[in-house]
Parts: C-alpha cells; structure tokens; sequence
C-alpha cells in the first residue's frame, strides 16, 4: 500500500483517529509491507524512525505466519509485535518464551524486563527493554518473527499502526 495523500485539516484527523489504521498520517513512509528481508528491515527501521519523530504511543507490527502450503481458510491469529519508547512487547507461548530469551541474548544492549502470565490466557507477555538505534531494532524485530514465531523466511509483514496524539494536539502537524 502506498499513501498517496496527506491528512491536512482536523475534520479529517478526527476521522481518520477513529480507525485503527493511523499510518496513511505518516508521510515520511510511502510502504506499509513487505515480503523480503532486506525490504522487511528497511520497513521496520523506517516505522520505528517514524514513531520516534512522531513521538507516537507505539506502533505494531504484523507478520502473515502461513507457510504457503497452509490452509488458507484456517483462522490463526497473526503475530505481532508492539514497540513504544524503548520497548518490544509481546506475547508467546511457553516454547516460544525459551526462544525469546536465548535471541535476546545475542542482543546485549536488550534485556527482558517484565513476564506476565494471566491465568486465563494461553500466552505470556514479554516487554524486551531495547535501546538501540532502528536498524537494529528492526533486526531484532525480523529475527523474533522468525526464530519465535516461525514465520518463512520470505513472509510477508506489515506496520498496522503507529499511533499518534490525540487529533487535538495534531493540528499544526505538517504534511510533506
């Protein structure tokens, strides 16, 4: 998806707040996906360049998990990683958390901070500390899709959302 156009007054701000797709606000980026992992890092690193310029809640990640002799029709939840400040939040199962730990550390400047494990959730929550620049982080981000969740390595991702202020506070935002 390409953006082709810039949202310019509030009226459009409050309607496009209301979605969940905020990125066509985000005209520095032109490219929301990407199948290859040149092309998925360049992605990743300008999504994170843009929530940081932004100064954006945070933004989310998404990965077609499928391997294309799956079952289409099958409903599978798509994995996804969140990233706000300096930190990557998200969920994995318990085979999925021993995965987490041993790339985190090959990472020395990321460490684990918080594990949380509802009782009446399947998943436990990770938030990864990671101060790095957004190349590596965008490495990071590629490596988790694959090594933890086990996507292809030619799957497809996208940047779902980069959530900005509050539409009021938007108003002298400049559009390129």
């Amino acid at each position: 998806m390409h953006v082709s156009e810039c949202i310019s007054d509030i009226s459009s701000v409050a309607e496009w707040s209301q979605t969940q797709w905020s990125i066509p606000y985000i005209n520095d980026m032109t490219r929301f996906d990407a199948e290859t992992p040149q092309e998925r890092r360049t992605l990743f690193a300008e999504a994170v360049t843009a929530h940081r310029e932004r100064a954006s809640a945070f933004m989310t990640l998404e990965a077609d998990s499928r391997s294309s002799a799956s079952d289409e029709t099958e409903e599978v939840p798509a994995p996804w990683i969140q990233f706000a400040e300096n930190m990557f939040n998200l969920d994995v199962t318990d085979s999925e958390l021993e995965q987490v730990h041993t790339l985190v550390s090959e990472f020395p400047e990321f460490r684990v901070d918080q594990l949380e494990s509802p009782e009446d959730a399947e998943a436990t929550n990770v938030r990864i500390t990671a101060r790095s620049d957004a190349n590596r982080l965008a490495a990071f981000a590629d490596r988790v899709f694959i090594e933890v969740y086990n996507c292809p390595d030619e799957y497809q991702a996208w940047v779902t959302a980069i959530w900005l202020p509050p539409p009021t506070e938007l108003v002298g935002f400049p559009c390129g």
